[in-house]
């Protein structure tokens, strides 16, 4: 957990959040493998190998973090052979990061917000959870906890914009 927190500090580093509009630039899909999201903002893409990520996409005022993890990766960990988004949350959540957190669902999408203390500032995460063919996927967005109303609703958009190509 201490090793998860002290990964997170350095996220929030590197992402650099600044205090101007949280959502500006054009609209643009990012591929990852085989995961596709569409997000405006004139996002920077970093490899998120260092901090347990496959990507990190950022602009000065939001970062996305995006993991992919192998089905067998999780079965080894799990007993359930194929899990549902929610049941992965669940895994993902217990297994790497939080212990207090509470699963939300609107409409198909399934995703936790959370608050994190990173160096005396607070940040909004909002996670969100996919599971496709021999893969499960985390994409986490995160802001400045006193900008996340606003960049709430671009949250949920880029979320359901996520698409997969098997």
């Amino acid at each position: 957990m201490k090793k998860m927190a002290v990964l997170l500090a350095v996220l929030m580093l590197v992402c650099t959040l600044a205090s101007c509009a949280v959502i500006s630039g054009p609209e643009k899909t990012h591929e990852v493998f085989e995961l596709s999201i569409t997000m405006q903002g004139n996002f920077v893409r970093q490899s998120g190998a260092a901090y347990g990520a496959n990507v990190i996409l950022s602009t000065p005022t939001v970062c996305v973090a995006i993991y992919r993890l192998e089905a067998d990766t999780v079965h080894n960990y799990s007993a359930e052979e194929d899990l549902s988004p929610a049941m992965f949350a669940n895994f993902y959540m217990d297994k790497y990061m939080l212990k207090e957190y509470e699963i939300q669902r609107e409409d198909e999408l399934v995703y936790i917000e959370t608050n994190i203390d990173v160096d005396g500032t607070e940040y909004t995460y909002f996670y969100t959870f996919y599971s496709a063919e021999n893969t499960y996927w985390v994409v986490e967005m995160s802001c400045e906890a006193d900008k996340y109303e606003e960049a709430r609703p671009e949250f949920v958009k880029w979320a359901n914009s996520v698409t997969f190509n098997e």
